[in-house]
């Protein structure tokens, strides 16, 4: 199953119905955003659904100048024995929709944002500690165990049941709003779930009948993506306990132990009881670009292990999940050389493998290298960018930049409608969107500018013009008549200040502006 669509209602970032259009192309996404565009909030809402715990609160999620509920839609193409069927989900304030394709695709797929990344930065306590919570509640979390749950559920089972437990502990008539009549006697499910989730953390973490650790051995081998990373990784997990008179967790940390060219970025260090113990020293040593790839190829090995899950349908169930690897802005530490073999990680580790991998950014450098890079047949590119005041009480709205042909399509509307400044700019800015593409495509020469707001169409025509593709007396980009009647109309209704009043504008004029319009479209 693929994503197709995905609408978004008075949610998180999003006041006003917001329908991100994939052009009901069930391809991988780059998707580019400045920032307060909303493409956190688009992420987040596809990690909900995805969540595997029913009851999510969705009305906790309201934008707060909607004057609707919150509500998400998602389309999805699949195959049931060999025919085309389309799934939409739609989730409000009532009960999530959990579909068995849906649980199962809950459990192949994985989100990850730069926030959750600097959680692993967090210096108010032990990193180690740190280290294990920020690893079992996101890097691990999807990995799943032999009880069913995943890690990520087994952790929230034990934190809840924690929680219940302390608050029957602070006396009478607190018993009914923990559900516990006597705490005491609830000290067993917290520890066996404690057991469950040490046991499925040994299961991937220790060496187990003379082979390496699973996980530290698929991270070892994604590390050979990068060139001159010169790092090796191993981890130590101390297990979880849990003290009855305290109501809370001991031990739960995970070490991990570096190795920078040889040298191991570990030190000798004495705990609070005196005693000698190991502590990591990494974080002080590695740069920023080092200790993101590091956390990367560890989500990427734990998203390689869940991949293992075998998947049956049963009759009236898709011949195959959705396998979702959403990543929002988590390259932003990540210098140039080290993010081309994250691209490459992508390419030949899970694209092949059935994944619909959405990558969100608000770098538009990067954005711009990597989508040159993207193979159209199987990657859609898009833009979004922030209508300032545009939603409700003044707040921001998400605009999704349209091809060259919708933007035409938007300007005869609005000519139509006797709206000229306004179907001069969509004019315009097709002539602009199309003209970029025909360089782009033919990778024609366009002088460097460090800003980018001077690259005018003045540009991208001359770069054209420049092009030795002429056959009997015609230019084979765009022809040279259309060319000409381009640089007359930039001075009038062409012009990027032709929607500010007064203007001048005519209908005949614009007329002639979409027009010309269509022929560097079509040239595109």
């Amino acid at each position: 199953m693929r994503l197709t669509k995905l609408s978004v209602t008075a949610f998180r970032g999003i006041a006003e119905k917001f329908t991100l259009n994939f052009d009901n192309a069930a391809k991988n996404i780059l998707l580019y955003g400045e920032n307060g565009s909303a493409k956190s909030s688009l992420s987040y809402a596809l990690e909900l659904l995805f969540d595997p715990e029913p009851n999510r609160d969705l009305f906790s999620q309201r934008n707060r100048f909607a004057a609707t509920e919150p509500k998400i839609e998602a389309e999805f193409v699949g195959r049931v024995s060999g025919k085309k069927r389309i799934d939409t989900l739609t989730w409000t304030s009532d009960e999530k929709p959990t579909p068995p394709w849906l649980l199962a695709a809950a459990a192949r797929s994985a989100f990850l944002d730069h926030r959750k990344l600097l959680l692993l930065s967090d210096r108010t306590r032990d990193l180690s500690e740190n280290f294990f919570r920020t690893s079992v509640a996101h890097l691990f979390s999807h990995l799943p165990t032999a009880g069913g749950l995943t890690v990520g559920q087994l952790w929230k089972d034990v934190n809840d049941r924690a929680a219940a437990y302390r608050t029957a502990q602070l006396g009478k008539g607190r018993e009914a709003e923990s559900g516990l009549s006597d705490p005491v006697a609830h000290h067993k499910p917290i520890e066996d779930g404690l057991n469950a989730l040490n046991l499925a953390l040994d299961d991937y973490l220790l060496p187990l009948g003379g082979k390496p650790p699973r996980l530290v051995s698929e991270a070892t081998r994604l590390l050979s993506y990068f060139e001159h990373l010169n790092l090796t990784l191993a981890l130590q997990f101390d297990h979880l306990s849990f003290n009855r008179t305290e109501g809370t967790f001991e031990g739960g940390r995970l070490r991990p132990e570096v190795n920078y060219c040889g040298i191991g970025l570990t030190m000798e260090s004495l705990n609070a009881r005196g005693e000698k113990t190991m502590i990591a020293i990494h974080h002080e040593i590695l740069n920023e670009a080092r200790l993101t790839a590091l956390a990367l190829v560890l989500f990427f090995a734990a998203v390689r292990l869940q991949n293992e899950i075998p998947y049956t349908a049963g009759p009236a169930e898709q011949e195959q999940p959705a396998r979702l690897l959403v990543m929002d802005d988590v390259l932003v530490g990540l210098d140039y050389d080290h993010r081309l073999p994250i691209l490459e990680i992508i390419r030949k580790e899970f694209e092949p493998h059935g994944y619909q991998v959405i990558l969100l950014t608000h770098n538009r450098v990067w954005f711009d290298i990597w989508r040159l890079q993207m193979a159209e047949r199987t990657w859609k590119i898009i833009e979004l960018y922030s209508r300032r005041g545009a939603g409700p009480g003044n707040s921001d709205h998400p605009v999704q930049k349209q091809s060259a042909t919708d933007l035409l399509v938007r300007s005869r509307e609005f000519l139509a409608d006797h709206e000229l400044p306004a179907a001069a700019n969509y004019a315009r800015s097709a002539v602009e969107t199309a003209l970029k593409k025909i360089c782009d495509k033919r990778g024609l020469r366009v002088p460097f500018r460090l800003d980018h707001e001077r690259y005018t169409t003045e540009v991208f025509l001359n770069a054209i013009k420049d092009e030795k593709k002429v056959v009997d007396g015609k230019h084979l980009l765009v022809p040279k008549d259309t060319q000409s009647q381009l640089r007359a109309l930039r001075k009038t209704v062409l012009n990027e200040l032709s929607h500010w009043h007064p203007t001048t504008a005519t209908t005949a004029e614009v007329n002639k502006a979409i027009a010309v319009a269509e022929v560097v479209v079509k040239a595109s």
